[in-house]
Parts: C-alpha cells; structure tokens; sequence
C-alpha cells in the first residue's frame, strides 16, 4: 500500500519531465566501402575488419562514429541472420531428399548405379555449399556481436561525470556568482514583455493575441458538452459499480479526465497557438510556452491528486490512507505541484539564457533538491497510513518507506559534500523507481481484479464466459493462474527493462541477451528458444481449449441431430477430444523445432523403462482405449463392479469414474473394469425384469395369491404389458408358500420406483383379503438331563474311622 500511495506525490518527478528531441546523427564517412550490398560472408568479414582496426586504433570514442559503427554492425547482424535463416531453409529440402536416397552402399555390397552417385554426389555438394555458408554466417554474427560490445564500451558515459565535484556552496564566492546570474535572470524575465512588444508592430501583436483568444473561444463549448457527458457516466459508475479494485481504477480514471480535460485542453489550445503563431526563438514566446508547461503540471497534479485521494469519498480511493491522512496530503501536493511548476518555469528560463555557471547550478540545485525532497518527506510520515487491525504496516511497504526516506535524507548531505549532479541523479533515480513500479502495482491490481471476476463464481463476467466456453471451475482456476503470471511479466518486464538501462546498463548489451533467451541459445545442435517455448505452450493450450469447444459443439450436433444412444456419442466425442490434443501435441513439439525421428529413437531407447516403470499406467491406458473402442460400458451404464454399485458418468484413457446412487464417485481403474467381471444392467438396452419374492401362510388360497400379484402388478406404474408380468410358484417354504412376481419395467431409471410400488401394493391387497405373510418359525425342545445318582463308596471309604470333630475328652 505504502508503494502506491508513494506513487501519487512521485508522480509529480515523472510529470515534469520535458521529452526534447534530439537530432539525428549526421552521415559519417567510414573507412569501408558501405556502398555494396551486404549480401555474402567476405563483405561482411571485411567489414568487420575495417571495424576492428578502428577499435583499435582508438578511432571509435567519438559519440556520433561510435553511433555509426553501431548502425552498421547492426545492420550486418541482421542481414547475416536473414542469409542464416534462408540457407537453413534450402538445406531442409537437399537432406530430404538425401535421407531419400538413403545410405551408400556399403563395403562388399553391390554397388548403385552411376546415376544415383551422381545424383548422391551433387547432393553432397550442395548440402556441404550451404552447411559452409552457415558456418560462416555465424562465424560473422559472433564477430559483429563481440565488435558492438567492444564499440559500446568505448563510449563515455556520463558516470564518470556525476563524481566530479561542483563549486562549494560553503564559499562565499559561489554564492556571489549565483546571485547575480539569478540577479541578471529575474531582470531578463521582468524585460521580456517590453522587448517583445516592441520588437514588431501593435497590429501584428493584437492580431497574435486575438487568435489566443479566439482558439479559447471555440474550445469551451466543444470542452464543455464532453464535460457535461463525463459527469453523466462518472455519476453511474459511483453509484451503480460495485466498489472493486477495477471499478476503482476505472472510476478514478473517469474522474481524472473530467476533471482536466477542460484546463488541459485550453492550455494545449494556448500553446500550440504560440508555438504557431509566436516566434518562440524569442524570450518572451519562449517565457509563455513556458508558463504553459507548468500550468499543465500543476493541472495534471491537482487533478490526479483529487482522483486518487478521494477526500470526500473513501470507498473510491485507490490508495490506504486515513481521512485526515487523505485531506493533508492532498493540500501538500497542491503545495508542491505549485512548487514543480515554479521549478520548471525558472528551469527553462534559464536554459533559454544559455548554460549558466557552474557556481549558479551548484547553488540552485542544492536549494530546490532540499526543499523538494523535504516536501516529499512530509508525505511519508505513518500517521497519513492506514495500517492493519494490530497497527503494522505490511513489511514490503515498510521497507520501500525507509528505502525512499533514506534515499531523499540523502540527497541534502551530498548536494553539500559537493556531488551536486549525483544528488539529482539520486532524486531522480528514487522518484521514477517509485513512479513505474507504484504505476505497474497499480495496473498489477486492475489486471487481477478484471481477471478475478471473469474466473470466480459470482463474477461479473463469469457468466458470460461460462455460457461462451462453458469450462469448469476447475479449469478457469488453472488459466486464471498462469494468466496471473502472464500478466505480471508484461507489467513488470518493461519497468524492469526500463529500469536497468536508465541504471546505467548498456542497451545494446542487454538487447543482445534478451535477443539471444527469446531468440534462442544453442546447445550443441539444438537450439532453445524462449519464444519458441510459449508458442509452443500457447499451441498447446489452444488444443486443450478447441478440444473443448469441439466437443461441446459435436456433442450438440449428436444429441440434435442423430438417434445415437449417450454412450455412443461420448465415445465419438472423447475420440474426438483426444485426437484434436494429440494433434495440438504435434504441432507445439514442431513448433519447438524436434526432429520427430530423433524423438522417435528416444522413445525407443525409453520404450523398456517405461515398460517396467510404468506398467500400470501403461495398462491403464490401453484399458481405456479398449473400452472406448469395444465399449463394454459407457458413460450411463448403471454398473456393478468390485462391489461398486452406480452409474458411469466418464470414462478417460487412464480410469472411469462411477457415481454411486449415494451421490459419491468411484475411480476405478480402466485395467479392473477389463480383467474383471463387470455387471451392465444396461448395456444392450434400458428394459430391466424386476422379481418380488413373497411367501403366504400354509392353507392360503394359491389362486388368489397370484391374481393378487398380477393384479398388483398391472396396477403399478410404468410396468410393461409386454411382456406381461407372470407369477411363479417357486416352492413349499419352511413356514410359507414362496411366490415370485416377474415384471418388466422400460427404463433401468424406474427401479427403485417400481420395487416399492409393488411393496406398496401387495402389502395392502393381502391386508384387505386376509392374507398373512408368516414370518420364519422353529420349534425349540429343550431336554432336560436325568437326576444325577451318588456314585458307590470304595472299600477304603467303607472301613475309614470317623473323623473327630471336637477336642479330646
């Protein structure tokens, strides 16, 4: 939060830059002949020779030869990689029709005719012509691509210059000079007008002036209907949108241009009256040009600054400040956008006089460097912040606060130690850092948020897009996630770029890396190349997505249009699936440049580890395009396999899903629903034969019992007249006469509704002829054991004295 909310005052640095054009470089003769085309290696390896002794001999430090050299190693570049690219095309065909020709014959074989070693000959030629020439080529573009560091390192740059000292502002003299070079520029400033004025005559300036006033004129009305318009659908965007991080992106946008599109469009009306009409090489022109450029900055200021801020409306601000945080800091950014625009006007001011003395830059740029920075440190203070429930700002916002608090503390301390360039440099460098990646964090928040809505239930356009592609949930989480990625690598890769080459790193050296990730890195005689990867992924993704659009759309056609039963038509439709994802897979491996016969001996030389290491899968697999040929069962058999009871719902190359009537899903394995047996209650067709068994007690009337039941049966719904319900005496029970009704019901989905309905009914119809149904009886006889008898005393026991109970008398 506290990065975006920086944002908002950095701002102001990236809205006061001023882009001036620079000249082109002025035609320079070399010491080559340039006038020849580039057309073949020997030119192109004399040039770069003619390159390479300048280098040497120290004739490339000039800017505009170094830009020179640069131009043409370039375009030697480019042309070698075109040459490159069209031999490697003309060789494709030669090694094709080589490998045609096949292998010579070799050694104790019969030999071939002269015609074809001939023929094999030529071909040999030519293929050696083209691969000699490549090797050249790239022989050229090492060297050239070597030569533009060599040539890039030759020039100054302007580090050296920021640690050079400027005039000492502790000495009395710098500030002597300073004050009468400001003295001499207030004074040319208070002089201009008159000068001006009187430089032509009064009928040509009134007729300047009246043209500023008539462009004003036309442009108010035009400025006011768009005004009135943007205030129309400001108003149904705050208070019909909910308030989203997009919404509020959008709004504040919206908002923004409502509020400077008036000033803004008078002040560009202005200026380019005066840059039209007025002659700006003049002081006076060139004063109110000016003057222009800094009303449009602190226009520009104010107006984003009311955007996103929001005082009066909290629920449309962008960033995470308190209301008294958003109020005061609102009033110091007016503050220094009014400071900025001073700054710029006396900046050019002076530029115009031409290149002050050192001793004014020294002492100017220490006084606006140090109240600049310490207005934007008074917007830094944690109190303007809202932080978390506990009272903790985020660790990523702290450190960023104490990088720019550091960063602008600096800048004082080493305006005085007298790096004066190194102190604006610093000021600059924190400032524009801050601006992109607080811009980037900022359309990071938009992106995600747009792509949050379309991927997410309840979304706003989720429903669109569900209606369109009709993709499950789980597959817009994934894309939403790579997405995401995407997204943030195009928002922050060009900050980054940006970043690095105003750090100072040189941009031919970073074009040339970044050429060579996207363009491709040879490893041996392959090349990766990173734009060839997200093509290829691209590719593929887009065989995932059209697989699914073909199907959805087949499926329709199908259902609409023939008398295919279900299982039938999901076979077609997932053969069709797979088929349009293998062909995808085909093309995302040619789009990365494989040579399919080399992948081919891979997949031989793997053939056997994947044997042993995958044989399940393996099995798998070839289960399932089993069943999605012979189709055994198919998606809306209702199935009984390895105890698993439901209907099949999918059926894909590595298991089948089955919903039980319980409403859970079963995977199973396609190589179990092969090896083993499975029960179909539906796989030649949907009638079902539905058997009730039921038992009356002993001395019922039989013949009642069974017209009972075919009565009952014909009674009950969606039962068939044909083949009509029968009645079977199975057998004499233990404790009943076993009965069996059979019927015949059309469709497997009646089941249920049937086998109770014929409860139901045999239930009452035996209740209201008193009919009873026995429940199982069994006799118990319990057998008591006879009395046991005392069994005979033995000799011993007989004879024995009896034992003494008392004591002896």
């Amino acid at each position: 939060m506290m990065v975006r909310g920086i944002a908002t005052f950095a701002a102001i640095l990236f809205c006061a830059l001023v882009l001036v054009p620079r000249g082109g470089l002025a035609q320079l003769d070399l010491p080559f002949s340039n006038d020849e085309e580039l057309s073949s290696p020997r030119i192109w390896i004399q040039n770069l020779d003619s390159i390479e002794t300048m280098v040497e001999r120290g004739q490339a430090e000039d800017p505009q030869m170094v830009e020179a050299l640069k131009t043409v190693l370039q375009e030697i570049i480019d042309e070698a990689k075109g040459s490159l690219a069209l031999d490697r095309q003309r060789l494709k065909p030669l090694n094709a029709e080589m490998r045609t020709l096949g292998p010579p014959p070799a050694e104790g074989e019969a030999p071939e005719s002269e015609e074809l070693a001939e023929i094999r000959a030529d071909l040999t030629g030519r293929i050696a012509e083209v691969e000699g020439r490549m090797k050249a080529t790239d022989l050229v573009i090492a060297k050239a691509q070597n030569l533009m560091s060599r040539v890039s390192g030759t020039v100054r740059t302007e580090i050296s210059r920021l640690f050079e000292r400027s005039p000492s502002i502790f000495e009395r003299e710098t500030w002597r000079k300073a004050g009468k070079e400001l003295k001499a520029l207030i004074e040319s400033i208070k002089s201009a007008p008159l000068e001006w004025w009187s430089s032509d005559s009064r009928r040509t300036r009134g007729l300047q002036i009246a043209f500023l006033a008539i462009g004003l004129l036309i442009a108010y009305p035009f400025a006011s209907n768009i005004r009135r318009f943007l205030l129309r659908h400001i108003h149904l965007q705050e208070t019909e949108r909910e308030a989203t991080a997009s919404s509020r992106i959008f709004v504040d946008c919206i908002r923004a241009v409502r509020q400077l599109f008036i000033p803004l469009l008078a002040l560009g009306l202005v200026l380019g009256v005066i840059v039209v009409v007025l002659d700006v090489n003049q002081f006076f022109p060139y004063l109110l040009r000016s003057v222009c450029y800094s009303a449009m900055v602190y226009v520009l200021i104010w107006g984003l600054t009311d955007s996103i801020l929001s005082p009066g409306q909290p629920e449309w601000r962008l960033l995470a400040v308190t209301e008294t945080g958003a109020r005061v800091l609102a009033r110091r950014l007016k503050i220094i956008g009014a400071y900025l625009a001073i700054v710029v006007f006396i900046d050019k001011a002076a530029i115009f006089r031409g290149a002050p003395p050192e001793e004014y830059t020294a002492v100017i740029d220490f006084i606006l460097n140090t109240i600049f920075a310490a207005l934007l440190l008074s917007l830094t203070p944690l109190r303007f912040w809202r932080t978390d429930e506990d009272g903790k700002i985020a660790f990523g916002s702290a450190v960023c606060r104490v990088i720019v608090v550091l960063g602008l503390l600096s800048v004082p301390v080493i305006d005085l130690m007298g790096y004066s360039r190194l102190a604006s440099l610093l000021l600059v460098s924190v400032m524009l850092t801050v601006v992109l990646v607080a811009l980037a964090l900022l359309l990071r928040a938009g992106a995600l948020e747009l792509l949050h809505q379309a991927c997410h239930p309840g979304g706003r356009f989720y429903q669109g897009i569900n209606e369109r592609f009709r993709l499950s949930e789980g597959t817009l989480g994934i894309i939403e996630i790579w997405l995401s990625i995407l997204i943030q690598i195009f928002i922050f890769g060009p900050v980054i770029y940006f970043l690095l080459i105003f750090y100072g790193l040189q941009p031919d050296f970073l074009n040339f890396w970044l050429e060579r990730v996207v363009t491709g890195i040879q490893i041996g005689n392959f090349t990766i190349s990173l734009l060839d990867v997200v093509v290829a992924i691209a590719v593929f993704v887009l065989a995932i997505l059209a697989s699914g659009w073909i199907k959805r759309r087949l499926s329709d056609k199908l259902r609409t249009q023939t008398r295919m039963d279900s299982g039938t038509r999901n076979s077609i439709v997932a053969g069709v699936g797979y088929t349009t994802i293998i062909i995808g897979g085909l093309i995302a491996v040619a789009t990365l440049g494989l040579d399919f016969s080399k992948l081919a001996i891979v997949a031989g030389a793997l053939s056997v580890g994947i044997g042993f290491g995958l044989r399940t899968v393996v099995e798998n697999f070839v289960s399932g395009l089993l069943l999605l040929i012979e189709r055994p069962i198919k998606a809306g058999d209702w199935i009984v396999a390895g105890g698993v009871e439901g209907t099949v719902k999918r059926i894909s190359v590595r298991s089948t899903e089955i919903e039980t009537f319980d409403r859970s899903s079963v995977i199973v394995p396609n190589s179990e629903l092969i090896s083993q047996p499975v029960k179909n209650w539906t796989h030649k067709n949907r009638t079902i034969r539905i058997s009730v068994p039921v038992g009356v007690a002993y001395g019922s009337d039989t013949e009642l019992v069974r017209d009972l039941l075919l009565e009952c049966a014909r009674s009950t719904p969606h039962v068939l007249s044909y083949p009509e319900p029968y009645v079977v005496f199975m057998a004499f029970g233990e404790s009943s006469l076993d009965f069996q009704i059979r019927v015949y019901v059309q469709d497997t989905d009646y089941y249920i509704t049937v086998l109770s309905g014929l409860h139901f009914a045999i239930d009452a119809a035996f209740r209201k002829h008193d009919i009873s149904i026995p429940f199982p009886q069994r006799d118990v006889h319990i057998v008591e054991p006879e009395e046991t008898k005392p069994e005979p005393k033995t000799s011993l026991e007989r004879t024995a004295p009896p034992e003494k109970i008392g004591p002896d008398d």
